[in-house]
């Protein structure tokens, strides 16, 4: 079923001044500065802000009296022109930009050409994802523009949310800037925790002022406590595992646990004991009289193992033949936060396909060994983080280019071909900290040459 015009603009504005003494105010620059002004008097300032700066590849395309449908391109946003919306042929564009609306979610997007009208009202669909309604839930997403001030207003449009296929479509009447916000949340900050680290949860609220031009976007405030119970962690059937939460009302401590053993997320619920009154299509209303919200929590475990493989291929060691070299290791590498080590190393002996052909009158044979061009000293060998990242410098000993006999056999001479010293291969390379596969190649400047390294978690 879809829900449109949830009725939460009157309600947020009713649940700030019922239960919250000082709202705050904003200044022209947005900025917070105390104030003692309820939100409903038009001596509030809206939040202000600069034009966003573009966030990515605007799409144009051209609508004209029979409507038509633009898609953004990120495939976050549809704007839907309906026939007789416009008057004329337009040149309309959707340009992504920085979202600087207080909660706003993701990009903003910039309609243009700004300031166009329209005969009947356009839609503005937003595609949601899973982490736009952490803490909060469809219906209680709303959309705001900027206007010619560069203030931020809300939407006050009906509207249609469609949860199974996780989009809600607005109504608008003009070209502007647009974002998506949510009306209520709860929210953790911070978001990622480390073993025995807290995050404050707070329940907050869209606040606005009503002007004669409008009703304007001002910020978030905190929810009176006596209108939020019933806290609990992982839907009450909490272990010790899952860390534990602490306090009552609108703002409760969440305390991770005191070992993490990979990461994951925890999830926090509340009730918030106020109705809405939501309109239906046709003119039917319901009435939700609570709320039941949850956020999630990461817990970053800070504790990586993974098993490192590395191959080294040459073309052409032998100078004469076109044969391919292969060499090969492998390692763990084992992080704790911000300290990193290396070890289990294992040296594979190196091959060659064509270890053997003639150039000319002559006999040209690879000489096996053990060693090789990648020969990894455990020992000195090291693993660094450096912030999300961890360092790898490889110290290679005793490693040695391949070695070729030539034999001519039609003066019997011989001679030999490589074998030198080498500083060996791979020398330093990037790990990203995260539980995931990954894979780089390290070409040479010749292009054929390479240097592949697999890196896959321990689990």
């Amino acid at each position: 079923m879809k829900l449109s015009s949830l009725c939460l603009p009157g309600i947020a504005m009713a649940i700030c001044l019922v239960t919250i003494a000082a709202c705050q105010k904003t200044n022209g620059s947005g900025a917070n500065t105390p104030g003692g002004t309820n939100p409903g008097d038009t001596t509030d300032i809206p939040f202000i802000t600069p034009l966003g700066d573009t966030a990515g590849s605007p799409v144009s395309g051209s609508i004209g009296v029979n409507g038509g449908t633009l898609t953004s391109s990120d495939g976050r946003v549809q704007l839907v022109i309906p026939p007789g919306a416009l008057s004329q042929t337009t040149n309309i564009t959707i340009q992504p930009i920085v979202n600087y609306c207080p909660g706003g979610l993701g990009v903003a997007y910039n309609l243009l050409p700004n300031g166009t009208k329209f005969d009947i009202p356009a839609s503005l669909v937003f595609h949601y994802t899973a982490d736009d309604i952490n803490g909060t839930e469809p219906l209680l997403l709303a959309s705001a523009f900027q206007d010619s001030a560069n203030a931020w207003e809300l939407n006050d449009t009906e509207k249609d949310v469609d949860t199974v296929n996780k989009k809600i479509s607005f109504d608008i009447n003009h070209f502007t800037p647009y974002n998506m916000f949510p009306e209520v949340t709860v929210k953790p900050d911070p978001y990622e925790v480390k073993e025995n680290q807290l995050s404050t949860v707070k329940v907050q609220i869209r606040v606005s002022t009503k002007a004669k031009s409008g009703k304007y976007v001002v910020g978030y405030s905190t929810v009176a406590n006596s209108l939020i119970s019933n806290w609990t962690l992982q839907y009450g059937l909490s272990t010790a595992a899952d860390g534990t939460i602490a306090g009552s009302g609108s703002s409760i401590v969440y305390k991770a646990p005191s070992s993490i053993d990979e990461d994951r997320l925890v999830y926090v619920q509340c009730e918030l004991n106020v109705p809405l009154t939501i309109k239906l299509k046709g003119g039917q209303t319901k009435t939700l009289p609570k709320l039941h919200e949850e956020t999630s929590i990461k817990l970053i475990s800070g504790n990586f193992s993974f098993d490192v493989f590395m191959k080294v291929v040459l073309h052409q060691t032998s100078f004469f033949i076109p044969d391919i070299y292969t060499d090969s290791g492998s390692m763990q590498v084992d992080v704790k936060y911000n300290d990193a080590t290396i070890s289990n190393v294992k040296n594979n002996a190196p091959s060659v396909i064509n270890a053997l052909g003639q150039y000319g009158d002559a006999t040209v044979v690879w000489v096996p060994d053990l060693i090789g061009v990648m020969n990894i000293d455990e020992k000195n060998s090291t693993a660094t983080v450096d912030g999300g990242d961890i360092k790898i410098k490889l110290v290679h000993s005793n490693a040695v280019y391949p070695l070729w006999n030539i034999q001519d056999n039609h003066d019997a001479g011989h001679t030999t071909q490589g074998g030198g010293p080498v500083s060996g291969y791979p020398t330093n390379f990037i790990i990203s900290g995260k539980n995931e596969t990954q894979t780089q190649r390290i070409l040479s400047p010749n292009g054929l040459d390479y240097q592949d390294i697999v890196v896959n978690p321990r689990h």
